[in-house]
């Protein structure tokens, strides 16, 4: 340094050092005001300032030193602070971090943390050092993640089609935002054909509920009968952005996905009978392979839980399925072997008919869901039987029609009766059907009869399409209703119910256009009845009691094919 000496005047040089005793020291501070900090929590900013203080290695210009954060063994990043002016001695840089589920990519520029997504509070310590003027300094700053966890989620069938449409996602607290959709969501199975994803218009929160996120996939379904999770394969989950908030997390789904029918599959009676007693015999009965889309449970037993529509109508339209006996269920319990109920007034499931799971609330999957009510169409074939319907109509005869008694008899309200109407002025219950060709009210068994000798002649007959209407049925009668789908010759033999006979009659129905008249048409076939005058074989009226009606017919354009059929009638004597 070179001065005067302002005693003598004269010029003068020495030595002048220049020390600064401040320690060199490093620490952390906030990027919104700049105040020192320990932590530093991710959100809407995620960085920080680094200060690091000490001797500048110059007088007359701005130095820049290294500074270095580390997390562990597996993220380093390096940043350049700058002096904040001339020979200052204090260096700053910010630097950006946030958290993520996958591995970090050290020299990216950006302090990457690694996400438990098991946890919802993550955080990560960061080491930090740097050298100044040969001087080494150190500072750890913590930083915290308040990741958005999924407390539970679930798929849902939410308009009950066997299809999953929605999926449900419950977190502990209230959330700040929707994530901006789903790049991933996965259901019944974690492959690529079951996998859909969502953008952020499928996304939102329940009504007043900000904690629970709802993804609809209702234009995009799952496949049909996806109702379940087998077993040993992977969870389904959805996958959430990998950002600050959802921290890319795995949200495993639960099932809330009713179970349904996917085939049924019908094998018919080979058409041989058998007796049941002495004077009922029965065809060996249907037999269904139903295959249900996932494992069931009930809180009784499985004898109640299929039911069938015809047709394939609405679930509310079926009926339950008689059992002969309980279903057979295979190893896997998804395949289930049900033999139909052949008893003679049980109604029998066609092809083309559907089989629902009964939803009264007895039966659910193992997860504790109803069944969805959704049919599966029946395939397969039915049983080569013409006759389709065979019963007693009404089961009762002998009884004024609007009675008490007849409703009690036949089990038959007259505000939905299966065999009354209220006709005429008087508005009268009177048992409603559509009467035989020639069918002689005076003479009903003769007039019958006559008709049937004609039935094998094709010189006879009537081609044109009969015009009988529905109308009263005259007293005295007791008749059996036939469905078929051709032409028929009835040869019929009554037994009491110990088996003694009564009488034989033969009677027929299609030889005269009954086949193309639609008041006759119903579903299954063509609707006829077989007429009794309640007398035996000597013309005598017959007592009160039960009777068996054992017919055989046999089948124009067939083959002449017969089948064998039983029921059996009722009759009551009112008093007078």
């Amino acid at each position: 340094m070179n001065y005067t000496d302002p005693v003598y005047g004269t010029p003068r040089s020495t030595d002048v050092r220049w020390i600064d005793d401040t320690p060199p020291d490093m620490w952390y501070a906030s990027a919104k005001d700049g105040s020192r900090i320990a932590s530093a929590t991710d959100g809407p900013d995620d960085s920080f300032v680094i200060v690091v203080k000490g001797v500048s290695p110059s007088r007359d210009k701005v130095d820049t030193i290294s500074v270095t954060l580390s997390i562990g063994a597996d993220e380093t990043e390096s940043f350049k602070a700058v002096e904040t002016g001339p020979f200052t001695g204090e260096f700053r840089t910010t630097a950006t971090f946030r958290f993520q589920t996958g591995a970090p990519h050290p020299g990216d520029g950006t302090v990457e943390a690694r996400i438990d997504a098991k946890s919802r509070l993550n955080q990560a310590v960061v080491n930090g050092k740097a050298t100044i003027s040969g001087s080494d300094v150190k500072a750890d700053l913590t930083l915290l993640s308040i990741f958005d966890l999924a407390a539970s989620a679930w798929a849902k069938d939410a308009d009950g089609d066997g299809r999953a449409d929605h999926l449900y996602f419950r977190f502990d607290h209230t959330l700040s935002r929707l994530p901006d959709g789903l790049p991933a969501a996965y259901w019944n199975t974690v492959s690529g054909e079951f996998k859909q994803k969502a953008d952020a218009s499928q996304l939102s929160f329940a009504k007043g509920d900000s904690s629970l996120i709802i993804a609809d996939f209702s234009k995009s379904q799952f496949g049909l009968g996806l109702t379940g999770i087998p077993e040993g394969k992977p969870v389904p989950y959805a996958l959430f952005p990998d950002d600050n908030l959802f921290g890319g997390q795995q949200a495993l789904l639960d099932d809330s996905v009713g179970p349904i029918p996917l085939t049924a599959v019908k094998l018919p009676s080979n058409g041989q009978t058998y007796a049941v007693t002495q004077t009922e015999r029965r065809f060996t009965p249907d037999t269904l392979l139903i295959t249900v889309s996932e494992k069931l449970r009930t809180t009784s037993s499985f004898s109640a839980i299929f039911r069938f529509s015809k047709g394939c109508r609405e679930y509310s339209e079926s009926v339950p399925l008689q059992l002969f006996s309980l279903p057979e269920v295979s190893a896997d319990g998804i395949t289930y072997k049900a033999i139909v109920d052949n008893a003679l007034e049980t109604q029998t499931p066609l092809v083309d008919d559907c089989i629902f799971l009964e939803g009264d609330g007895r039966f659910s999957d193992l997860s504790g869901n109803l069944p969805a009510k959704v049919g599966a169409p029946i395939t397969g074939a039915d049983p080569k039987l013409v006759i389709r319907a065979f019963k007693g109509y009404p089961p009762v005869a002998g009884i004024d029609a609007g009675s008490v008694g007849f409703t009690t008899a036949n089990q038959d309200k007259l505000s939905d009766g299966t065999y009354r109407q209220e006709r005429g002025i008087d508005q009268k219950a009177q048992v409603i059907w559509v009467p035989p060709v020639g069918f002689d009210v005076n003479n009903p068994i003769s007039s019958l009869e006559n008709v049937a000798r004609d039935f094998g002649n094709s010189q006879t007959g009537e081609r044109a399409g009969e015009n009988a209407h529905p109308q009263p049925m005259p007293p005295g009668l007791s008749t059996v209703q036939v469905i078929t789908s051709t032409a028929y010759l009835a040869h019929i033999t009554i037994f009491d119910n110990l088996g003694n006979f009564v009488r034989t009659m033969t009677q027929s129905f299609g030889h005269n256009g009954e086949l193309r008249n639609g008041s006759r048409t119903v579903e299954g076939g063509q609707v006829s009845f077989l007429v009794w005058d309640m007398k035996d074989s000597h013309g005598q009226p017959v007592g009160q009691g039960v009777y068996v009606w054992k017919v055989n017919f046999t089948f124009q354009d067939t083959n002449r094919k017969s089948e064998v059929r039983y029921t059996r009638t009722g009759l009551l004597r009112q008093r007078k």
